[in-house]
């Protein structure tokens, strides 16, 4: 049975560790992700920062799973334009393979959606790789809508 989604504790560190890792080796496999985990990857610091990011008031770190066993997870971030404008960033949502397709992304994806609202974002962001349709789609069913496409060219030969 799905259990509903919760926010992380300590104790879910390790769980949450080894599925940002799984994370990071799927995006590496795909096309942009080599670039995009060097630039913006959601290893790539935030790890180091797990515990702060789990008691803090600015994120938001969620686990879901089924019959108590973490199978996803989600971070969401506030970033602060203005006093106008607030806007949760999700650099982090993940599913374990095995585990897609049966509400565990959507229910972790509502619970941010809602933690957005009860903060006062003017809005929420989740940055998808190309070719990454299931993401786009799934992203997409929460009405969420592409507003930038970036495009990259190598120029020293290697792809």
């Amino acid at each position: 049975m799905i259990d509903p989604t919760r926010r992380a504790t300590a104790a879910d560190r390790s769980p949450l560790v080894r599925m940002a890792r799984r994370a990071w080796d799927e995006a590496e496999g795909q096309r942009g992700g080599p670039q995009f985990l060097r630039e913006r990857g959601p290893l790539a610091g935030w790890i180091d920062r797990l515990d702060a990011l789990i008691d803090g008031e600015d994120a938001l770190v969620l686990v879901g799973g089924i019959d108590g066993v973490p199978l996803g997870f989600a971070l969401a971030q506030l970033r602060r334009f203005d006093a106008d404008e607030t806007v949760v960033e999700l650099p982090a949502l993940y599913t374990e393979p095995e585990a897609r397709s049966v509400g565990i992304a959507a229910g972790l994806m509502a619970t941010v959606a809602s933690w957005a609202g009860d903060v006062g974002a003017t809005g929420l962001d989740a940055a998808v790789l190309p070719g990454n349709r299931s993401a786009k789609n799934f992203f997409e069913s929460f009405g969420m809508k592409a507003r930038l496409i970036q495009v990259h060219r190598r120029l020293d030969g290697d792809g």
